[in-house]
């Protein structure tokens, strides 16, 4: 506070401060958030909630006839909810950035995948018809018949493995991407 009272006026038009030294002395948001961070790890009360941030500001009120001296006012705010506010703002932000970009880099691989499963679907499909076809007029032998039996078989069991594994991580997806408009 002695500081506070013996700062110039021009350097005191506005200023915030905290009675927490140690956040005092951060000098720019990441250094606050990397405190609070480093706090929360190690199982300290939650100091985003608990910090009370004050706006000092000095308020002339009347100035002596010598212009030397004046009569001042320090006005003192709290203003702990415009920090928090900010840091809030700023967290929904990069958590926008970061859903916006993880839903174009994550959708258009697996809309690809998933269209790919829908080609390899109607793939096996006409293989069966045709298959059906051919072992109905009798046009392979018994080995052939197994071969191809085989082939499709495997195909089948492929494809219910990727179409349920491709399901899967695009509900993985959305969920993920649902979580920011949850916040």
């Amino acid at each position: 506070m002695k500081q506070l009272l013996s700062m110039k006026e021009e350097d005191l038009n506005s200023c915030i401060f905290t009675s927490r030294k140690e956040i005092a002395l951060c000098q720019n948001i990441d250094q606050l958030q990397a405190y609070l961070k480093e706090q929360e790890a190690l199982g300290q009360e939650d100091l985003k909630e608990s910090v009370l941030f004050f706006e000092a500001k000095v308020v002339v009120l009347s100035k002596g006839k010598d212009k030397k001296s004046a009569e001042l006012m320090l006005e003192i705010r709290n203003v702990s909810w415009r920090i928090q506010g900010e840091a809030l703002e700023l967290e929904r932000k990069y958590l926008s950035q970061i859903s916006s970009t993880s839903s174009h880099e994550m959708r258009n691989p697996l809309n690809a995948i998933l269209s790919q499963v829908i080609y390899i679907r109607d793939g096996v499909g006409k293989m069966e018809v045709i298959y059906t076809e051919m072992k109905l007029r009798g046009a392979m032998t018994p080995k052939e018949e197994l071969d191809v039996q085989a082939i499709l078989d495997g195909s089948k069991k492929s494809l219910k493995i990727l179409e349920s594994s491709s399901k899967i991580l695009e509900f993985s997806v959305e969920d993920m991407l649902a979580l920011p408009r949850l916040k």
